[in-house]
């Protein structure tokens, strides 16, 4: 089979996979195919107001001498690099429940605020293509592999509970009220691994000592039909100029590696990988 042909049909298969449920993944998320470039040039700008919200951290937060830190600052900045915009761009940040307005009313361009879509939403917004994805990882005790029986944590009535239930029916899954609870035992070997927000188990592995006896696993879930798990852009539904623009700059930047390299200033490790 031609070369071609071949990589058409591996691509054909991870689509497919990808649309069926959930996906194990070891590489970093694209979002096109890395073998073909986007030609598409992004439509010029003359400015760019983003708005964003405050305790987001790692994403948007002000820190203790006032700064308003984060990935969404570093992404905001790097989008209107790469637009070419040096004199007209804005970042905010805002009440939460402003959002929407702010963009709807054209007091705002793009917001990296953690907006998902909705039913709602949708009749005034469009999101851009995802520019983070949060996956879920198992956190485990060194040298122990995720075999049929083990028992594992997870927090109770939380969405990685019924993500663990709908994925790993041969694992023993315990249930706790609270994260702090489910690491106690993981210390103590009640349990053999957590499962659970890979980013906050990265932070939390990252923060605190005693979790030296643990690591991350490299393989990350999703299952978006039981826990939504992307950033997106949101942006006013009249505005298919900043939507294209802003597409077109992420898809570069997801392929060029400088989303990677923007996560990892601000997060232990790329939990993406």
């Amino acid at each position: 089979m031609p070369l071609r042909h071949s990589l058409y049909l591996a691509l054909a298969i991870f689509l497919a996979t990808l649309t069926a449920g959930f996906a194990a993944e070891r590489a970093p998320i694209l979002f096109s195919n890395p073998l073909v470039r986007d030609t598409a040039a992004a439509p010029q700008l003359q400015a760019l107001r983003f708005v964003t919200v405050d305790g987001f951290a790692p994403f948007s937060a002000f820190d203790t001498s006032g700064t308003l830190r984060g990935v969404h600052v570093d992404l905001a900045r790097a989008i209107c690099g790469e637009l070419k915009i040096t004199t007209g761009c804005t970042l905010q940040a805002v009440a939460f429940e402003d959002v929407e307005n702010l963009l709807i009313s054209g007091q705002a361009d793009v917001a990296l605020a953690g907006l998902v879509p909705a039913v709602q939403n949708r009749k005034n917004l469009e999101f851009s293509v995802p520019y983070f994805r949060y996956p879920s990882k198992f956190l485990v005790q060194k040298g122990k592999p995720i075999t049929d029986g083990m028992v594992i944590g997870v927090v109770k009535d939380s969405a990685h509970q019924r993500m663990a239930k709908a994925l790993f029916t041969k694992l023993k899954l315990t249930a706790f009220d609270r994260n702090e609870d489910a690491l106690t035992a993981l210390k103590a070997g009640t349990v053999s691994a957590l499962f659970g927000d890979g980013l906050q188990l990265a932070i939390m592995q990252s923060e605190d000592q005693s979790l030296v006896c643990c690591e991350l696993q490299n393989e990350n879930y999703f299952l978006p039909d039981v826990r939504p798990d992307t950033l997106s852009a949101a942006i006013a539904n009249s505005r298919s100029d900043v939507l294209a623009a802003v597409n077109a700059v992420l898809k570069q930047m997801a392929i060029d590696g400088r989303l990677d390299e923007i996560y990892l200033r601000y997060m232990p490790v790329n939990p993406l990988k």
